[in-house]
């Protein structure tokens, strides 16, 4: 069995789209939200451990660790917000923008959205 971890991760914006990702042990709870003021989409998938084991090898790989706690544009008003929160192997990161992005963020939505099964995350 893998090490524990947490992982908590949203991206969306007004009037949306709009996902969210909340997983531990070897479960994810997948939502996504086609546009507000509707119901969610609701889904919880279990995760092979060697699938976990690819994920975390890839967020090291692609540098998450190394993010600023905060991205933001002042000159966009409204857009896209996004947050992650992850806790894995003794490391935490929690980062968080408005209309800004790390470097390799869209990478990291795709391997958020490959654990998923690959439904959307961006």
């Amino acid at each position: 069995m893998s090490d524990p971890w947490h992982l908590e991760a949203t991206i969306g914006g007004w009037p949306g789209p709009a996902y969210s990702i909340q997983g531990t042990g070897t479960t994810i709870h997948y939502e996504h939200l086609a546009c507000y003021g509707e119901d969610p989409d609701h889904e919880t998938l279990d995760i092979p451990e060697e699938q976990l084991a690819a994920f975390w090898a890839e967020i090291d790989t692609l540098g998450v660790w190394d993010w600023a706690p905060r991205y933001a544009d002042p000159d966009v008003c409204d857009g896209t917000h996004w947050a992650i929160t992850i806790n894995h192997a003794g490391r935490r990161l929690e980062s968080a923008g408005s209309n800004a992005y790390p470097e390799r963020f869209e990478s990291v939505c795709a391997a958020l959205s490959h654990l998923c099964a690959n439904r959307p995350f961006q």
